[in-house]
């Protein structure tokens, strides 16, 4: 390889140095000689950026709090920079901290695809709560939620809020544009009107809420003897989250618990459920083991409604019930499922879902099918959609179990 001339090779570094300069110039927010605790007035946005830039470095800045404010721990961090790099570590942005920061710190937060349930790393989970950080600041959007670094159902809806009120296609991701979107608010912060929501004195904890409500099944109601039985839960209501207590042929501390009978009979699991406020709710359902069929008309009793029976039906005629789905499960809320019944010798049938889906509750045809989309449910829980079909000498409980990958 040939060798460059000295004078060639100084070129070349002044013209990367020159560029990199402008170039962090452009996008960096840092633009304040002298920020510092103890001048930081008028400043909230760019201390505020000043935070997401070293909270990405956790052993710099291991708290990783984006308050606006300039404090001890945020002056600790700038002391550690200019320490590691031959600075004076006073804990003040000179020019030569800020040019340090900006050409060697210095990235935007967002720069993983994630969602719901994507925060796999540590990396990740420093990206989700960063992002929470800002969409708590941003008027538009005054997230509401905790900065724990977790995309739950309600970061979920501020993403999809920040999506439509920036004309985003509303993916619940962070998608490419999403992110591009992000950074630019970001590299111009300094622009922006930042205001965290307003306090409202723990007002999230006394908004009007459904009674704590709760139902178990046993998958499958009727088995065989040295077959795996799985009790699952669904709870509906009060304030999350929820304790888990099985008792009776059930045991543990879990949302679901399982058991293998070694002898015919009916079994039953009782579920205690308890939220946070310690309000309780207790439920029971039963494995029928041995290849019978098992009718149990209370097995969602809070959900199903009462159903006018006819009298002029005989009374030696039974009703019988069939229900079944093209899928078991949904890997996320927007996949869709179809769900076929049939009933005979039924005078009323209805259809109820746990948790509530307005597709499936109500009054159904006799026989059908209907397609069921936006089934709302989490990641491991089930939704159950149950049909009851009766007449005068008869109701017959059937349902199928929707799982969520």
């Amino acid at each position: 390889m040939k060798n460059f001339p000295k004078i060639k090779i100084f070129i070349i570094t002044t013209l990367i140095t020159l560029f990199s300069t402008f170039a962090f110039a452009k996008a960096c927010p840092l633009e304040t000689i002298g920020l510092s605790k103890n001048n930081q007035t008028n400043k909230f946005n760019e201390v505020f950026a000043l935070q997401m830039i070293v909270s990405q470095y956790p052993n710099i800045y291991p708290d990783a709090l984006v308050t606006g404010y300039f404090g001890p721990k945020t002056e600790a961090a700038i002391k550690r920079i200019q320490s590691d790099n031959g600075l004076n570590d006073n804990g003040v942005i000179t020019q030569d901290t800020l040019d340090l920061i900006c050409s060697q710190y210095y990235q935007c937060p967002f720069q993983s695809m994630i969602g719901r349930g994507d925060e796999l790393n540590p990396e990740q989970k420093l990206e989700a709560k960063m992002l929470q950080y800002l969409l708590k600041y941003l008027p538009k959007v005054n997230y509401r939620g905790s900065t724990n670094g977790i995309i739950g159902p309600l970061t979920e809806k501020s993403i999809i809020k920040f999506q439509n009120e920036y004309n985003l296609y509303p993916t619940q991701i962070l998608d490419f544009d999403t992110k591009d979107e992000l950074c630019e608010i970001f590299e111009n912060i300094n622009n922006q009107k930042l205001s965290a929501p307003v306090s409202q004195a723990k007002t999230t904890t006394t908004y009007s809420i459904s009674p704590l409500k709760a139902i178990c099944v046993a998958e499958p109601s009727d088995g065989q003897v040295n077959q795996t039985i799985s009790f699952l839960s669904q709870v509906f209501g009060g304030n999350p989250p929820y304790k888990y207590y099985w008792s009776g042929y059930a045991s543990g501390n879990n949302k679901t618990s399982s058991n293998i009978f070694t002898s015919k009979g009916q079994y039953k699991a009782i579920l205690k459920v308890v939220d946070s406020s310690n309000k309780s709710v207790e439920t029971e359902c039963h494995a029928l083991i041995g290849g019978q069929t098992y009718q149990a008309p209370s097995l969602i009793p809070n959900l199903l409604p009462s159903i006018s029976t006819p009298k002029s039906t005989p009374s030696n005629t039974n009703v019988s019930v069939n229900i079944t789905s093209d899928f078991s499960s949904i890997n996320s809320t927007s996949d869709s499922i179809n769900i076929f019944w049939t009933s005979e010798n039924a005078e009323t049938c209805y259809a109820t879902s746990a948790p509530k889906h307005d597709s499936w509750y109500g009054p159904i045809n006799s026989r059908g099918q209907k397609t069921i989309s936006n089934i709302n449910i989490n990641k491991g829980d089930a939704a159950i959609f149950t049909i009851v079909c009766n007449n005068q000498n008869k109701t017959e409980v059937k349902y199928v179990i929707i799982k969520r990958n």
